[in-house]
């Protein structure tokens, strides 16, 4: 077995200087591996580093804004993977495009209060997703195109797919989210899979209705099942990443599963949490260097 102390920060930040490696190195007992210069490095973890000695790390740079995250690799395990499961708002683009769309049109509380108790688990997904969809009722789409024209992806979400998609990886978006929407950024960015629920049209106006099947928080991780399967990957090739209470199952299940800037209900769940960096945090936990990822 072995064990990395994975330090990132934003690569438009540039953190991690040379007094900060130099002090982590202190604590961990090892030289530091860069993996991208002032953005993230790796440290080799000895048996004696534990609990207390990672609690006075993080505590010494607690005001700091770079993220701290331990890899273990079970033997044989390959820290490269093969399959990456992502959610998409407020993951892989910036904000909740439900939400952005029913403000658009004037919706913009109601449906702001069902999607935040959603993530954070207070109402079951489908629930909320379906209640959501029923106070669009009687819009036009023209709405979704301006939301779906104006699509800002999140830092990293480039260079994470492209990347993975290089090392030969399947990349699955799956998302509660809107495939109107969704089939946009998985056609920009990459994605060979695509998995979101599909809003019912007539005339160009939305019913208030969404067809069958509609996916809730069991359906990323049958996704992630079913591809595995399909592509003979096994768990210990799986990755997955999201924000909300609809990640913490597939998160759990992949083999490096995490929480990107995520919901207190699904920090308490998730292993990895990326508070501070951009998505090449997953990279760098990974192993990738600066020259090997794709920009």
């Amino acid at each position: 077995m072995k064990r990395f102390l994975i330090v990132s920060s934003s690569i438009d930040k540039n953190l991690l200087n040379e007094s900060i490696l130099k002090k982590i190195s202190y604590y961990t007992e090892s030289k530091e591996n860069v993996l991208w210069n002032k953005v993230a490095a790796e440290f080799p973890l000895n048996v004696n580093f534990g609990s207390n000695q990672y609690i006075d790390l993080i505590s010494t740079f607690k005001n700091i804004k770079i993220d701290f995250n331990i890899i273990t690799l079970k033997r044989n395990e390959p820290r490269k993977k093969k399959l990456l499961i992502a959610d998409m708002d407020s993951t892989i683009i910036t904000s909740e495009t439900l939400d952005d769309f029913a403000k658009l049109v004037g919706k913009g509380k109601e449906i702001k209060k069902i999607t935040d108790d959603a993530m954070n688990g207070k109402i079951d997904f489908i629930n909320s997703v379906t209640k959501r969809v029923e106070i669009l009722n009687g819009v036009n789409i023209k709405y979704l195109d301006i939301i779906k024209n104006n699509i800002n992806y999140s830092l990293g979400a480039k260079e994470l797919i492209s990347t993975m998609n290089k090392n030969k990886s399947i990349c699955a978006l799956c998302t509660g989210g809107f495939h109107y929407i969704a089939n946009k950024v998985k056609t920009d960015l990459g994605f060979q899979y695509l998995q979101a629920n599909t809003l019912e049209i007539k005339n160009d106006i939305i019913t208030g209705k969404l067809l069958k099947p509609i996916f809730n928080e069991n359906s990323k991780l049958e996704f992630l099942k079913y591809l595995s399967k399909k592509y003979n990957v096994s768990k210990n090739e799986t990755c997955a990443i999201g924000d909300g209470a609809n990640d913490i199952k597939v998160i759990k299940n992949a083999s490096l599963g995490a929480s990107y800037r995520g919901k207190e209900i699904l920090n308490k769940q998730a292993k990895i949490i990326v508070k501070h960096s951009d998505l090449t945090a997953l990279l760098f936990l990974q192993g990738f260097t600066k020259d090997e990822i794709i920009n």
